[in-house]
């Protein structure tokens, strides 16, 4: 299949929110120019026209999808694990028995598991999908490409992942949306640090300042949210909360760098596939985390209790969520996935305010204002030497493309990366 990832980066000069808003098959994503060796100047072919227009469509909607639904996730858990306080019809308090979180994770998984198999299948057989002897074909491919060797890398973020999840339930359960939202932005930080170390990525001095910019926008937030504190609800913890958040961050730092660097320099395998290796994962190390924190629960009131319509929706709201981060890691850069972070922050907070009347003084204005520029700043400004980089893969790839167009068999080559 062809490869409508290519190098991940965009044009500066375009602007991010052109990028993001505009139509793939507006004129503007579409017509070029390309010069010959000779010097003469043609309009692109069909399929350099394709190859932009799909690889823009890609990128838009896997990062608007991403802000969507991690706005819908942030509510849907800070619903679903709101305590029901409500009187019985004897005058007896009663509060709604909630469901476990790692349950409900391992769920999750089991549905990203299985809708990254469909996907798959879908991609490579669709015209023929509902024939039997596809599905044994379908089986054979997905084994042969699963069991490999490079499939252990994926259990160190497939292991960190199913922690994160955990933690980030219990951050949802006690901090405000508002709170949750911001503070999250520490996982750009997180993640800086990760692939300093792990990938030799450099930082430029715009970008370092924009971390500082970061810690102290959350900083502002946190101690403005605490004045508010006292009308939320009393079985809410804070402290606990904000523990939990920042340790998830860190996690998804380590998790993500690492599972960039086997998506972008391992052995070229569709991303539905490493998806799929990577839910395995958490659904079987998952379900040993349920067995070692909540046994006698489980064993009590069973697997499912406290399932509600609202908990089915997290379950599949967190599995769309996984599919669409392994979409944006793989199409998306930096900057496109930082304004999205930024725009679903802005969302989730303006929303809590109006829904939840949660408090939002000057103060947190300005710790939000502070954080989405540090996004924008870090995302706008890379390193020199990043830029070169882009620079160059940019030229190869456009010259390469070309050469294609104009060659005597005006084919594609085969040897493009899968989907």
């Amino acid at each position: 299949m062809v490869d409508l990832g290519g190098s991940g980066s965009s044009n500066s000069e375009e602007g991010i929110l052109g990028l993001i808003t505009r139509s793939p098959f507006s004129p503007s994503s579409s017509s070029s120019t390309v010069h010959s060796s000779g010097g003469s100047s043609s309009y692109c072919g069909s399929f350099s026209c394709n190859f932009r227009s799909k690889k823009t469509d890609y990128k838009s909607l896997s990062l608007i999808a991403l802000v969507f639904v991690n706005v819908l996730l942030v509510f849907s858990v800070s619903i679903s694990r709101s305590p029901d306080i409500h009187q019985d019809s004897f005058g007896r308090i009663r509060r709604r028995h909630l469901y476990l979180t790692s349950t409900a994770v391992v769920v999750s998984e089991l549905f990203k598991l299985l809708g990254s198999l469909y996907i798959e299948y879908y991609l490579k057989h669709g015209e023929n999908c509902a024939e039997f002897g596809m599905i044994r074909v379908f089986c054979g491919e997905v084994f042969n490409e699963m069991i490999h060797k490079d499939m252990l890398k994926i259990g160190v973020p497939g292991i960190l992942y199913v922690i994160e999840n955990n933690l980030l339930f219990i951050a949802l359960s006690n901090l405000s949306v508002a709170v949750y939202e911001v503070t999250d932005q520490f996982k750009i930080l997180t993640t800086a640090v990760f692939s300093v170390y792990l990938l030799n990525m450099r930082l430029s001095i715009i970008q370092k300042t924009s971390l500082f910019m970061l810690a102290t926008g959350v900083g502002i937030v946190e101690l403005a949210s605490s004045h508010g504190s006292h009308k939320e609800d009393a079985s809410r913890n804070q402290g606990v909360g904000l523990c939990a958040l920042l340790a998830a961050c860190c996690i998804s730092g380590y998790a993500g760098v690492t599972f960039e660097k086997v998506i972008k320099h391992g052995r070229p395998v569709s991303i539905f596939i490493r998806n799929v290796q990577l839910a395995l994962f958490g659904v079987v190390f998952g379900i040993v985390a349920v067995y070692f924190t909540d046994e006698a629960a489980i064993d009590k009131d069973g697997f499912f209790q406290g399932y509600t319509t609202t908990t089915w929706i997290v379950v599949i709201v967190q599995a769309v969520v996984g599919v669409i981060n392994a979409l944006v890691i793989k199409y998306a850069d930096n900057i496109l996935k930082g304004f999205a972070a930024s725009v679903a922050t802005i969302l989730a907070s303006a929303i809590s305010a109006v829904l939840f009347k949660l408090p939002m003084n000057r103060e947190f204005v300005f710790g939000v204002s502070m954080v989405v520029l540090s996004v924008y700043l870090y995302g706008t400004y890379p390193a020199a030497s990043e830029q070169g980089k882009r620079s160059i893969v940019l030229k190869d790839s456009t010259k390469k493309r070309d050469r294609e167009q104009i060659g005597p068999s005006n084919k594609v080559s085969n040897h493009e990366e899968p989907v």
